[in-house]
């Protein structure tokens, strides 16, 4: 009834008495029960509602008169929704697969970066600057990061039930004394176990400057991120190595949404070059050329973190430069200018899994035939030189098997398999996968896999397309990465075999030259370029293939240095003693 009467009076714009009722609602919802002492709640979703809409309530107050005790007191409100959503999300993430299907209306962690983001507009203090970042990266994959965290702190615990029963009792067994009666009471966070436990948290969080003691003067990260209440619009968050900056890109969300990515890519598909131009250098504006007035000249390259709505947009096909009908001037793309890999989050690309010790190679190349599906002759036959060239392990036609497969995950240091795969954007995991000899191995089943692989190359259509969840894309991307691999070469739509088979080898040219993975997989498109038709220079046939997670070079022959050494030592001993010999023999 409270929540009720709170919101009949918050749309009549009666903000105080909403408040009252919002904050009586918390009151009467009972989280201690005297009889067992125990921390407990009957129902943890309706109070992190009633907390969610007391914060909309506040920020209407905020956005009406500025002040900053309103945003202190989202602050307070805040802090408990975090300790109450804590608890809940055990029961949503039990499992690497899980991740919030909602809006996250529950969730304290969008409230938490816009509140953040309002205090540092207020204030200009770098706490809130990193206290902003650091919910965004709770807010990203938080299913993925809640089991990492889980799993690293209590190694010894195998079910996930055991799992979610020792994480809930570290977290709250010192909370049984607390009277939750009343707010004041629930905003005490002075709990000595749940201190550690977020410090540990926060330890496997990256912080902005982890990140800049990491980029060279040539590297930068952009962070897109979704900010407000009604009225959402979209902003980037610019790390260099010298220089943090929140920058307001001033779009709103219904001036771009996933409808104009969607209706983009559509344009490719349907060779409407014109449009496509038109829309790619539409985009490019709205959502990059503000920020390349930012970064500095010598920026290379770039990592970007994208939000859920341009999760699937490879940024090297955007346009620079203004739509002309001179059909002789080659449009300006973005990947001549920067190498660009992508992240789901930073924190994750930090706390994933251990790198394998070998240094194998693996490619497989599954037969089609069981499947019904077309033979992919070109990748077959180019797949076989990689194994050569590269003195790889092949797996090759029926030796393609999807158990071979899952023992390469788990020992082998780079994997490529050129097969057939299939995705779709709603949120279903069964249907989504590669297919090989014997069997399709979907979502459901990479998530009870485990790999220390540090590159899979997915020589496959549509492997970056998922479901678009608040926290993220759920995607064969996600599901990989959750089992270990830490970096990945995806595409985002059919791709055509020809032309993403001769990527694939240049880039494993450039690769093993020593560049790193953007670099490499850059030089391999500028080369395609460099060559194509007007047909197949349309991006469909060269801009789906994208780098997702780790961007560090990986060698894939193994190289015994102690025996170059050796060859030259001799030489030049060889060369001294001729000297020697000649010069005596004079004599």
């Amino acid at each position: 009834m409270a929540s009720l009467l709170g919101l009949i009076n918050f749309y009549k714009k009666d903000y105080s008495k909403a408040l009252y009722y919002y904050d009586d609602g918390i009151r009467r919802l009972q989280i201690y029960s005297k009889a067992n002492k125990d921390y407990l709640t009957n129902s943890p979703f309706v109070l992190l509602n009633l907390l969610h809409w007391k914060v909309w309530c506040l920020n209407e107050m905020y956005d009406k008169n500025p002040n900053l005790s309103l945003l202190y007191e989202s602050k307070k409100t805040l802090n408990l929704m975090e300790e109450v959503w804590i608890r809940y999300s055990n029961q949503i993430f039990y499992s690497k697969a899980s991740f919030n299907y909602s809006d996250y209306s529950d969730c304290p962690y969008t409230d938490l970066l816009n509140l953040n983001y309002k205090l540092y507009q207020f204030t200009k203090k770098n706490i809130y600057l990193n206290n902003f970042f650091e919910y965004n990266e709770k807010l990203r994959y938080s299913g993925l990061i809640h089991n990492y965290v889980i799993n690293k702190n209590y190694p010894g615990v195998k079910t996930n039930i055991k799992l979610m029963e020792q994480y809930e009792t570290f977290m709250f067994k010192t909370n049984k004394n607390s009277d939750f009666s009343s707010q004041a009471t629930l905003v005490n966070t002075n709990s000595k176990n749940e201190q550690i436990f977020l410090k540990k948290l926060r330890s496997n969080l990256i912080s902005i400057e982890e990140i800049q003691n990491k980029l060279s003067h040539e590297d930068a990260m952009i962070v897109y991120n979704m900010i407000g209440n009604h009225n959402k619009r979209h902003i980037a968050t610019i790390i260099t190595k010298n220089k943090v900056e929140l920058l307001d890109l001033k779009i709103k969300e219904e001036e771009l949404s996933t409808i104009d990515i969607d209706t983009l890519l559509s344009y490719l598909h349907n060779n409407s070059l014109d449009q496509f131009k038109k829309e790619s250098y539409s985009i490019y504006k709205k959502i990059f050329y503000p920020i390349s007035k930012k970064i500095p000249h010598a920026i290379k390259k770039i990592t970007i973190v994208p939000s859920p709505i341009l999760a699937n947009l490879p940024f090297d096909l955007l346009i620079t430069t203004p739509f002309s009908k001179n059909k002789n001037e080659a449009p300006r793309y973005l990947v001549k200018k920067y190498a660009i890999n992508y992240i789901i989050s930073p924190s994750i690309d930090k706390i994933i899994l251990p790198k394998t010790n070998n240094n194998i190679f693996s490619v497989y190349l599954p037969s089609s035939s069981n499947h019904g599906l077309p033979k992919l002759t070109t990748a077959f036959k180019n797949g076989k030189d990689i194994i050569n060239t590269y003195d790889a392990k092949g797996f090759i036609d029926t030796n393609a098997t999807r158990k071979n497969f899952v023992n390469s995950l788990r020992q082998d240091k780079s994997i490529a398999v050129l097969t057939h795969g299939k995705s779709d954007n709603d949120e279903t995991t069964n249907t989504k996968g590669i297919y090989f000899s014997d069997s399709f191995l979907n979502m459901d089943a990479i998530y009870k896999l485990s790999s220390s692989t540090e590159l899979l190359i997915l020589g496959a259509c549509e492997t970056n397309i998922g479901f678009k969840s608040t926290e993220g894309t759920i995607n064969l991307g996600r599901a990989f990465t959750a089992i270990g691999v830490k970096s990945m070469l995806l595409s985002s739509w059919a791709i055509d075999e020809q032309s993403s088979i001769q990527i694939i080898r240049s880039f494993l040219k450039y690769l093993d030259a020593g560049y790193t993975k953007s670099e490499a997989l850059q030089k391999a498109k500028l080369d395609y370029l460099a060559t194509a038709s007007p047909r197949t220079a349309n991006p469909l046939y060269w801009a789906g293939l994208n780098i997702t997670g780790n961007n560090e070079n990986i060698r894939l022959q193994e190289r015994n240095y102690w025996w170059w050494g050796f060859g030259i030592l001799s030489v030049f001993i060889g060369v001294v003693l001729i000297a020697y010999y000649k010069f005596y023999s004079k004599k």
